[in-house]
C-alpha cells in the first residue's frame, strides 16, 4: 500500500495530467476486481522471472501494493454489506415485535412475557442467518483484518461491535425448533 500512496503523493505533488489520473484509477479498479487466482498467476509469473532489475523490483512492489489494496477493498465491501444486513435485520425484528403486540390479546402477551423461548422475545436479540451477505467466517475474517490495519479508534470500536453482533445471527430453522 505504501507504493500506491507514494504514487498518489507524487501525483498530487506534481499536479499530473488527467491521463495519469485515469491510469491510476484504472489500476485501482483492476486491483479491486481481481480474485485470488489472478494474484496467484501474476505472483507465479513474477517469481519465475530470473533476471533481477529495478523495473522488476518496482513491478513486485506494485503487485504487492495491489494485492494489499484488493484485500482491504474486499474487506471494506464485505463489512459495508454486513452493516446493511444488521440494519435490515433490526428493522425486521422491530416490525415483528410491534406487530405481535398490536395483534395480541392479554393472554398471548402474558405468555410472551413468561415463555423464554417465545419466538418474538428471542427475535429482539437474534437475527436470521439468511440475512447475512456472506458466511459468518468470511465476515469475521474481514472484521479482524480491518481491526488490524485501522488506526481510527472510533472505527475500531465499530468493528469490535460488528464482531459482537455476528454471534447474534442464528439459523432461524433451528431456532424455531428450540435447538438453540
Amino acid at each position: 500500500m505504501k507504493f500506491l500512496r507514494k504514487i498518489f503523493g507524487k501525483k498530487q505533488e506534481y499536479n499530473n495530467n488527467e491521463n495519469e489520473e485515469k491510469l491510476l484509477q484504472q489500476l485501482l479498479d483492476k486491483f479491486s476486481s481481481m480474485n485470488l487466482k489472478d494474484f496467484e498467476k501474476i505472483e507465479s509469473a513474477i517469481n519465475q522471472t530470473e533476471v533481477e532489475s529495478q523495473k522488476l523490483e518496482s513491478l513486485k512492489e506494485l503487485f504487492d501494493a495491489g494485492k494489499e489494496y484488493n484485500k482491504e477493498y474486499s474487506a471494506v465491501k464485505i463489512i459495508n454489506e454486513y452493516g446493511n444486513a444488521i440494519t435490515l435485520a433490526s428493522e425486521i425484528n422491530k416490525r415483528k415485535v410491534q406487530e405481535f403486540f398490536k395483534n395480541s390479546d392479554a393472554n398471548s402477551k402474558a405468555k410472551f412475557l413468561n415463555d423464554k423461548y417465545d419466538i418474538y422475545y428471542r427475535l429482539q436479540n437474534k437475527f436470521d442467518l439468511s440475512l447475512l451477505p456472506y458466511k459468518k467466517e468470511t465476515i469475521k475474517q474481514a472484521l479482524v483484518y480491518l481491526l488490524k490495519i485501522e488506526t481510527n479508534q472510533e472505527k475500531k470500536e465499530q468493528l469490535k461491535t460488528g464482531l459482537l453482533y455476528l454471534k447474534d445471527f442464528i439459523d432461524y430453522d433451528k431456532f424455531k425448533s428450540h435447538k438453540i
